[in-house]
């Protein structure tokens, strides 16, 4: 029986030109009415979470790649980098013009000019309205400071294939959360180690007193596959990386075609009719 479900956001909960779906607040609130427990779990920051997801009212909020876990008022979990690093890392991105690279704290993204046209580039791809944002697209590294800011994530943008600083973050408090081409660059996305999102639901789940064979989730990017191995039923987006779905135990829709909301009714999680 199904007593917890795990939400990403971007590509799964929500479509990323539209919005989030009618049929998703539809389910969540079927799902409450049987008592399943609903939890956001996401790359993103709490403080960037598009207000149309906080509108849903989540139980539980796993951010960060699973580097803050909140329940309620509760918070069971937040890791960041040491300040350290992130200094040594503001040094050598500051004046960087050809890598990109961005850190994000609780409420703020903090990125160079190469990232943010980078990230300006894909939203105008996917359509995305930026109004519904609450990131800033331009650049503002200049303005961080370390001793203001704790940084829970990093990701960068580089032409080569940078194995030497990768390395030498590995080494360290990092681990990779996922990677991959991202136009002409390789692009890597860091967290601190001991984060990642099935560690965070594992976490999550204990807190709770939920067997992680009770659990469910829905995801659609590489930082997902944590998450889709640990939960005992796993859903990956048809949209999103075909990386997750040997790891899912059923292919959704994308969000705009209801994939959430009919999922849990070929799972028995709710009622309802499947046009």
């Amino acid at each position: 029986m199904t007593k917890i479900i795990f939400f990403d956001i971007d590509g799964t909960l929500r479509d990323e030109a539209e919005g989030i779906p009618k049929s998703v607040k539809t389910a969540f609130s079927q799902c409450r009415i049987n008592g399943c427990k609903l939890v956001i779990c996401t790359g993103r920051s709490m403080g960037t979470i598009q207000e149309d997801v906080m509108e849903l009212g989540a139980d539980g909020y796993i951010t960060g790649g699973g580097c803050r876990i909140q329940y309620g008022t509760s918070i069971l979990k937040d890791e960041a980098f040491a300040s350290d690093l992130v200094g040594k890392l503001l040094e050598q991105f500051r004046q960087e013009k050809d890598n990109g690279i961005t850190m994000e704290s609780e409420n703020l993204v903090f990125m160079n000019a190469r990232a943010a046209s980078l990230l300006k580039s894909r939203n105008q791809k996917l359509g995305k309205d930026e109004r519904s944002e609450k990131i800033t697209y331009k650049e503002n590294l200049n303005s961080l400071r370390v001793e203001d800011h704790r940084i829970h994530k990093i990701c960068f943008w580089t032409y080569e294939d940078n194995g030497k600083l990768l390395k030498e973050l590995l080494e360290v408090k990092a681990q990779l959360a996922q990677s991959g081409r991202w136009e002409d660059f390789m692009y890597y996305e860091l967290i601190p180690k001991g984060c990642g999102k099935g560690n965070a639901v594992q976490t999550l789940c204990c807190h709770l007193g939920i067997q992680l064979k009770d659990a469910m989730s829905f995801g659609d990017g590489k930082n997902d596959i944590d998450m889709l191995k640990v939960t005992g039923i796993s859903a990956a987006m048809e949209n999103g990386d075909r990386e997750l779905f040997p790891y899912a135990d059923l292919i959704c829709r994308e969000p705009m075609k209801d994939g959430i909301y009919k999922a849990l009714i070929e799972t028995g999680v709710i009622t309802g009719v499947i046009e």
